[in-house]
């Protein structure tokens, strides 16, 4: 049986090994080593580090608190074990949480523009807008090119109805950070309430040729050349949203639309067959598939879909137009 230090000397190395792993990219072997370290010492505080890091680098946000908890009680001392039990609680929604972390890493001397940043996101989830822009505020103070504290900023100024400020609050921001797509995803959606369509499409446009890889981007294209009727583009977009990130009930529900538009209905209904797996039942996808149902003539099954829609959302409108347009046609036959 092999003594206390040389459980500690081998698990020190698959520490080492795991370093080497992650600065290769091989997180899922990283994550096999650390686990081989804490299988050997339980309480080996450098390896329940280095697993709670990587977990949440792979956000895996419930095994990731776990090992944080772990570290926690090892040396509840270190401000960045707080700072990461906040994030994984802003993870999971859990805003209150995250600030009582966060607060308890400022405690420990972490007083950082990512923290104040964080902490602005928590309080605007948790609608305290003037403590939101305040943490935005001193995030920009004390680094005055974050530009997702500008971001922030523009959140703040589109939830009190100011369009113009918000839209010129995320040009800024993704202007200081063209790698920020969330701005250029905020911007693009107040061009969409505005209607400015061609503004959108430019910018999702210029932005694609920097970040293809981003199939939110894509998504929104979809949703810009759909709005213009332009339904051929309109799947193109879509179908390349999809080829980067399956399984988006948003996603294949416009493209269902788009070809419905074109008369596609057979492809239409996989699309909505794959929203129905990925989010369960849900009133907007019922309402697409009567719709879509409809169009193909199946008149019962469209009905069944549509009461279905009615029954999970009473007194919807678009439901209820739909329903009625089944029931003239059925009268009208």
């Amino acid at each position: 049986m092999s003594s206390v230090r040389d459980r500690l000397r081998y698990a020190d190395n698959y520490c080492v090994l795991a370093r080497h792993q992650v600065d290769n990219g091989q997180l899922q072997e990283a994550l096999e080593s650390l686990q081989a370290a804490l299988r050997l010492a339980p309480h080996h505080l450098p390896a329940v580090q280095a697993q709670a890091r990587l977990l949440c680098r792979l956000d895996l946000a419930e095994e990731a608190r776990a090992h944080l908890q772990r570290w926690q009680v090892l040396d509840g001392s270190n401000p960045e074990c707080h700072l990461l039990l906040g994030n994984v609680a802003l993870s999971l929604r859990q805003f209150v949480a995250a600030l009582e972390h966060y607060a308890q890493a400022q405690s420990l001397g972490d007083d950082t523009a990512c923290i104040e940043y964080n902490m602005g996101l928590a309080y605007y989830f948790l609608d305290e807008l003037p403590a939101a822009e305040g943490s935005f505020r001193r995030a920009l103070e004390l680094e005055p090119r974050l530009a997702a504290a500008t971001d922030g900023l523009g959140l703040l100024a589109r939830q009190r109805g100011q369009a113009e400020a918000a839209a010129a609050l995320f040009r800024q921001a993704y202007a200081t950070d063209p790698t920020l797509v969330e701005a250029l995803d905020h911007l693009v959606q107040v061009y969409l309430e505005q209607g400015r369509l061609q503004s959108a499409q430019e910018m999702l446009e210029a932005g694609l040729q920097q970040t293809p890889e981003w199939p939110r981007l894509w998504h929104l294209l979809g949703v810009v050349y759909a709005a213009q009727d332009d339904h051929l583009r309109a799947v193109r977009a879509f179908k390349q949203a999809l080829a980067l990130h399956p399984q988006q009930a948003e996603t294949d529900r416009r493209l269902a639309v788009s070809l419905r538009s074109l008369g596609q209905w057979a492809e239409a209904m996989l699309a909505l067959d794959r929203a129905l797996q990925a989010e369960g039942e849900t009133t907007q996808v019922l309402l697409e598939r009567g719709r879509t149902l409809a169009a193909c003539g199946r008149t019962q099954a469209a009905l069944d879909d549509l009461l279905r829609a009615w029954e999970l959302e009473p007194g919807n409108a678009e439901v209820a137009a739909a329903l009625d347009t089944i029931r003239r046609t059925v009268r009208e036959v």
